[in-house]
């Protein structure tokens, strides 16, 4: 279903925990899009490099993400770089891994953004009362900023005993 027409658009589908941008390998950013540029274009132009799994095409920004369904696509589609789609030169390239709009943990499962995690209901755990945070990260945290007071070079304890350094050598010379 992802990918087909529905009267002149086609449908994308894709699960809840899967990035939204795509694979790093296989996903491609493409800026520089003339206005008139429509979805279908963009099929029909990364459709000669290989098979697209799907376009997120944001049309009011001029860019879109080309995700092809094998990384050896995505190579050859940075390749077309700086070519010409309705007279307007077209920037193809990697998408940066770090701006994706899901992370993911240590273990490599994805996490959405700006959500809290799940805590565990008091149910699940046998009557006792859930783990709760009690603080203690925060006052290390503050710890550290009182002790953290800059005295190295270029701060402005620093510069404040040169600037006296220089203003006794000038009186020494007068």
């Amino acid at each position: 279903m992802n990918g087909q027409m529905v009267g002149e658009n086609r449908i994308r589908v894709c699960p809840q925990d899967q990035k939204q941008i795509g694979k790093v390998s296989t996903t491609v950013f493409v800026g520089g899009l003339h206005n008139n540029t429509t979805e279908n274009d963009l099929y029909e132009f990364f459709g000669k490099v290989g098979p697209i799994e799907y376009i997120r095409y944001l049309a009011e920004k001029h860019f879109a993400f080309v995700c092809f369904e094998k990384s050896v696509s995505a190579k050859k589609a940075l390749k077309l770089n700086n070519t010409k789609l309705y007279k307007h030169e077209i920037r193809i390239e990697p998408i940066d891994a770090k701006r994706s709009n899901v992370k993911t943990n240590k273990k490599g499962h994805l996490v959405p953004r700006h959500k809290p995690p799940k805590v565990q209901s008091k149910e699940t755990n046998d009557g006792a009362e859930p783990k709760q945070f009690h603080g203690q990260v925060s006052q290390k945290k503050s710890e550290k900023k009182r002790m953290s007071k800059k005295s190295g070079f270029g701060s402005l304890k620093e510069k404040r005993v040169l600037s006296k350094k220089l203003k006794s050598a000038a009186q020494a010379k007068v």
